[in-house]
């Protein structure tokens, strides 16, 4: 089936879903909480890390309160937000905000861009990025800190743009970044960083490069999850991508990936439940 009438097919069974005629367990309703263990043998004790990602403005409950006390009894020790948590060409983030703003009462939050902040900031001059850092989320715009959790010495990292756009301000903070003899911990919402479909130049892929955790979100699960295979689409490589959600070992590093908390392009999720992502890191 051509990328043409899987969108007809999948915009079918949208109305469908309107109709109310999809089996109920083919539809989504509300998010889930998956849980992964990430061994690295690379800490002494463990971090509990809470990953937001793909909210697209939407609210689970007044203001997220659905969401913010999931995340409230998951009891993490950071929050990582990765990204398009806003609507490109879309000037609102209020929303964004009000979520932010209870997170950081939480666990320390760390935001990277993804593709649809970097596009209202480049094009819509969005002020995102000065209001969360003024309610105290940490902002990775292609920067790196060490931070202390529980013990461990971690570099946390972000980078904000996608395998097309990654530029010089992004090389000279890897090659830093690459230097400390820390645990490495990446925010970048885009896995095609990844993925030899998207990044063939080998300056601008990750793959071989000592990361010891990367988080990312962007590819939505896949659209419709099949039993054994995986995802069945997503724009940037058309049918049956990878690097769609879990734990993918490259290399040395773990790629983890979220299946985002929703969507934006009006295709519907089938058997692709919006997550809500906690990982233990050891």
């Amino acid at each position: 089936m051509n990328s043409t009438l899987l969108y007809a097919a999948a915009r079918l069974m949208f109305f469908l879903s309107l109709l109310g005629m999809l089996p109920n367990n083919m539809k989504v309703q509300n998010f889930i909480t998956t849980h992964l263990e990430v061994n690295t043998g690379k800490l002494e004790n463990p971090v509990r890390v809470a990953v937001i990602s793909d909210l697209h403005l939407h609210e689970y409950g007044p203001d997220n309160a659905d969401l913010v006390q999931a995340i409230r009894e998951e009891q993490p020790d950071i929050i990582a937000i990765i990204g398009d948590m806003v609507i490109k060409r879309n000037p609102e983030y209020a929303s964004v905000i009000t979520l932010c703003r209870q997170l950081t009462e939480i666990a320390p939050v760390y935001y990277v861009y993804g593709n649809h902040e970097y596009e209202n900031i480049t094009k819509l001059s969005s002020k995102i990025g000065e209001d969360l850092r003024a309610i105290g989320v940490q902002v990775l715009d292609s920067e790196w800190r060490t931070i202390t959790v529980n013990g461990n010495s971690i570099d946390i990292a972000g980078i904000p743009r996608s395998p097309g756009r990654y530029n010089w301000t992004d090389q000279m903070m890897m090659a830093s970044y690459l230097q400390s003899p820390n645990f490495r911990l990446l925010l970048v919402h885009n896995p095609g960083f990844y993925d030899p479909r998207i990044t063939t130049n080998p300056d601008k892929a990750l793959v071989g490069k000592k990361i010891d955790v990367a988080i990312c979100g962007h590819r939505h699960g896949g659209q419709i999850g099949i039993p054994f295979v995986g995802g069945l689409y997503h724009p940037d490589t058309g049918l049956f991508p990878n690097l769609t959600f879990g734990d993918n070992l490259i290399g040395e590093t773990h790629v983890i990936v979220s299946r985002g908390l929703s969507d934006h392009n009006g295709l519907p999720r089938l058997n692709d439940p919006y997550e809500l992502l906690i990982l233990t890191l050891h």
